[in-house]
């Protein structure tokens, strides 16, 4: 994992070892050959599958001890050895005494950043004495139903735990009641068959998630304003009240419907079958821009009144709107219309205040004879700075508007503040930013006819910054003393690209440190003869020579 220094000791098991500092956790959990594995985590939950397969029990599952931050974890998968590498990284610096809530406490214990081991002195990691500590009770517990088939649960008030998470997982033609008295925090359903779910209770975070139901019919009396549906079947939702809805948002579901029993206008029917259609079509807000629905986001909401439009516009405001969801250059989700309505609301906004290069109201303000220096300074900064949120919002609207720009600016924003991190000397921050870019380029289709001049020129732009990222984080586990994982980017860079200098060197670095000598001797002499004039290679040549023959005389002398 990332070398950290100041890190304390967690834990280790037979399927996996965490340690951590005070601002992030490593995880590493070892895989089996040709495993793949997978990992899914939010702020609060994480959960490990080091299987593949419908049938695989997580090595790892429950409530973390304390909240993450989602847009800065990662996790990748390593070939030497083949294991799983997760970061996460803490939302409030602290030191945990456990990884998850139903674990026992153990006694942290600060560890050499280097080698390693307990400073010298310091208490071993062992349990907290004495009785497992009961669980606050303002503690989110899950209460779970797995594995129940053709039966009915009612979820009274007092069955449920004081602040409870629904989870239904492996059931089958199971119909769960939450009565009005009873409440949850949240309802998630996963691998269930002919689920049922009447909800009449409260749900506190007014969210359902479903993920690979194969079919579920959801009648809700409460206030659900999010549903997030996963790899599912066919879905049947039904509201009583239309202002208990705001948003479906479905992902690779074959077929959707949506009733509201006080407002049948805004009803839908909806699904793979039905997106196919509508996102080849560059004038529909379904459209896709050449991406296979499969695999997509797709939001639907009421139908937002047009500006100026008051209770009378009924007409425009009636009906749903389902959009295709985009990621901006911060991964920010949004849709073309959002981004494009707040570009032109900026743009008007600024316009009429006067505020830009020449505008009315800057130069009426900065020419006025009572403001200092440093006021007209601030000013004219205020006033660049809101012409720079229109070009930002402007190449927003544009990115969302086509797939390959989109990807290029999320890669760009994501190799910028790689690039950001490494100047500043945060090794551990450059090394997640290149692999988040490095991901969305491995994992993007391409949004073009193979043959077309277009796809070709994006897969040349796209393979270009693939080599610059793996270069790039090459030296970051450099200086990270991830020396293998160095080595495996420098070789790819090299493999692409033979006479790309920087990889070669850095490829004879990594050689160097897993004394690797003689090798390291090749690499560098390669980088040698790409860059003749380059005394830190020849250098590096010298001393790694002078290693090689030590080593030698030592071999020989034992």
């Amino acid at each position: 994992m990332f070398h950290v220094p100041g890190s304390y000791s967690g834990a280790k098991t037979d399927a996996f070892a965490w340690t951590q500092t005070r601002e992030g956790l490593e995880l590493i959990v070892p895989l089996a050959a040709g495993a793949k594995g997978s990992v899914t985590y939010a702020a609060r939950s994480l959960r490990v599958c080091a299987a593949d397969g419908p049938d695989a029990s997580p090595v790892l599952e429950g409530e973390l001890n304390e909240v993450v931050v989602v847009d800065d974890c990662v996790w990748t998968r390593e070939d030497a050895p083949r294991q799983l590498c997760i970061t996460l990284r803490k939302a409030v610096p602290a030191v945990w005494a456990r990884l998850l809530r139903a674990d026992a406490e153990l006694t942290p214990v600060l560890l050499d950043g280097r080698f390693g081991k307990p400073l010298e002195g310091a208490p071993s990691a062992e349990p907290a004495k004495g009785p497992k500590p009961k669980m606050p009770q303002s503690a989110v517990v899950p209460h779970l139903l797995s594995g129940l088939k053709g039966t009915t649960v009612e979820l009274t008030a007092e069955q449920l735990p004081p602040v409870a998470v629904l989870l239904i997982r492996d059931c089958s033609q199971l119909t769960v009641r939450l009565p009005p008295d009873a409440t949850v925090v949240k309802v998630s359903a996963d691998s269930c068959d002919g689920l049922t779910l009447e909800l009449a209770g409260r749900v506190t975070t007014e969210t359902l998630e479903l993920y690979k139901c194969t079919s579920a019919t959801i009648t809700a009396a409460t206030m659900l304003r999010t549903v997030q549906l996963d790899e599912c079947g066919t879905v049947a939702l039904t509201y009583l009240s239309a202002s208990h809805f705001e948003r479906v948002v479905q992902t690779n579901v074959s077929a959707l419907s949506l009733h509201f029993l006080d407002a049948s206008e805004l009803e839908l029917q909806s699904g793979l079958a039905t997106l196919l259609d509508l996102s080849a079509d560059p004038s529909r807000p379904e459209h896709t821009a050449g991406l296979p629905v499969a695999g997509e986001q797709f939001i639907t909401r009421v139908r937002p009144q047009p500006a100026g439009t008051g209770a009378g516009g009924q007409t425009a405001a009636h009906g749903l709107l389902t959009e295709h969801v985009r990621r901006l250059a911060n991964d920010f989700p949004s849709t073309q219309r959002e981004a494009r309505e707040y570009a032109e609301r900026t743009r008007v906004n600024l316009s009429l205040l006067g505020i830009g290069a020449g505008g009315a109201a800057l130069e009426v303000l900065t020419a006025s004879k009572e403001l200092t220096n440093e006021e007209r300074v601030r000013l004219e900064k205020l006033a660049a700075d809101a012409q720079a949120e229109v070009a930002a919002a402007a190449a927003a609207a544009e990115a969302a508007a086509t797939f390959a720009i989109e990807l290029a600016t999320r890669v760009g924003c994501k190799k910028g503040a790689g690039n950001a991190a490494f100047s500043s000397g945060d090794w551990h921050e450059a090394a997640v930013r290149y692999t988040e870019a490095i991901a969305l380029l491995e994992t993007a289709p391409s949004a073009a006819a193979p043959s077309s001049a277009t796809a070709v020129a994006a897969d040349a732009a796209a393979a270009e910054t693939l080599l610059a990222l793996r270069a790039n984080r090459a030296a970051a586990f450099l200086k990270l003393g991830r020396y293998e994982q160095a080595l495996a980017d420098s070789e790819f860079a090299l493999a692409a690209s033979p006479a790309h200098a920087k990889a070669a060197f850095r490829k004879g670095l990594a050689l160097q440190a897993l004394e690797r000598f003689d090798e390291a001797i090749f690499a560098f002499a390669h980088a040698s003869a790409l860059e003749p004039s380059n005394g830190q290679v020849s250098a590096a040549l010298r001393m790694a020579e002078m290693q090689l023959r030590r080593k030698r005389a030592q071999d020989g002398s034992s």
